[in-house]
């Protein structure tokens, strides 16, 4: 009782003491733990937002306890405060990189990655030597899918941290998934030779690589790269999957792409692209009724146009024509088939 008695009396000390000095943001912040202390916490994030509103309390006390807060999310109530406390420091203080750094932590925190990554990006404006903050913004722009953001970013954070292959990796990745192959290249090259002795980094280069050196017919790198990535990690699906099925696109070493793709089946029985790539490489070896099999599997889990005209493709080279131009249809349909689809249709035959 007592305790609470000297909560009650400080409080209306601090309340008079602002009274006359109500710019006084300290005396705000003392007044607020003392609210929050008697279970008052509407008032005290009232006057905790007076405080946080006003210059003259310095970033570091705000940073302090916007920290605090950070440590307490997700949680929806204390995230809807932390983020209006955020707000009121960038405003009271725009000209300080640390503001907008732990806004775009309290976002993060909150899962809000658009505004996170804003903020992050309005801190390297101010002070661009983070290479934390660098990394939160590639990051987030590879999450949202905005892929010419993180060109831009990536480009930036190279011209500041030109020796970290995690950004040479994001910008090579963005590249590649624009069809920009040659850019895509020499940029995960650069990084893989950064990445060193770095086993992990230099699987996901070559993973990556993989896929750029067949874009652009520089196939012999291709399979190099994809056998750098089973030496270290026989089962990984990436290299099983698109490995595999670049040979049987090429019609090459469909023997070694059989064994590929039916260790990756092995693994995931399910999954419909991977059952395609394996009936696929099938399919190149004419064996037409094994593809079949799988593809039905595979078109009974997925919509996916390939998948679709794929199954045409193989109940076509069965002599089931009219359930092959069926399939043709609906892949049409779905959009995303080969070029050849319509000309399939139109002339109601196989074209490879």
């Amino acid at each position: 009782m007592a305790a609470n008695k000297k909560i009650a009396e400080a409080v209306k000390m601090a309340q008079r003491a602002l009274s006359v000095a109500p710019d006084n943001a300290y005396g705000r912040l003392m007044l607020a733990d003392l609210l929050q202390q008697q279970g008052k916490t509407t008032e005290a994030d009232a006057q905790l937002e007076l405080a946080f509103g006003n210059p003259s309390l310095d970033i570091d006390s705000k940073v302090k306890i916007l920290i605090d807060y950070i440590r307490r999310l997700p949680d929806e109530k204390v995230a809807a405060q932390a983020i209006k406390l955020a707000e009121l420091t960038t405003t009271a203080h725009p000209r300080e990189a640390k503001a907008f750094a732990v806004a775009g932590d309290i976002y993060v925190n909150a899962g809000k990655k658009l505004p996170a990554r804003d903020s992050y990006v309005k801190a390297v404006a101010l002070d661009p030597g983070h290479y934390k903050i660098w990394q939160q913004i590639v990051l987030l722009d590879g999450e949202m899918n905005q892929n010419d953001s993180l060109i831009i970013h990536s480009e930036q954070a190279i011209e500041f941290f030109p020796n970290q292959p995690m950004f040479w990796f994001y910008n090579g990745t963005a590249h590649l998934i624009n069809k920009n192959y040659p850019k895509a290249t020499k940029a995960l090259e650069y990084g893989r030779r950064l990445a060193g002795n770095n086993r992990e980094l230099q699987l996901q280069f070559n993973l990556q690589l993989g896929d750029a050196y067949h874009s652009q017919e520089q196939y012999a790198l291709s399979d190099q790269a994809f056998e750098s990535v089973l030496a270290l990690e026989p089962n990984n699906p990436h290299a099983l999957n698109n490995y595999s099925y670049f040979l049987s696109v090429r019609g090459q070493n469909l023997t070694k792409a059989k064994a590929l793709a039916s260790m990756l089946v092995a693994q995931f029985p399910d999954n419909p692209t991977y059952l395609d790539t394996y009936a696929w490489v099938l399919y190149k070896l004419k064996d037409y009724q094994g593809a079949k099999k799988l593809l039905e599997k595979a078109v009974a889990a997925s919509s996916d146009a390939t998948i679709i005209e794929h199954y045409g493709d193989v109940l076509y080279q069965l002599g089931q024509r009219d359930l092959a131009l069926k399939q043709w249809v609906r892949a049409n349909q779905v959009g995303g088939a080969s070029e050849a689809i319509s000309k399939k249709i139109k002339d109601k035959k196989l074209y490879e």
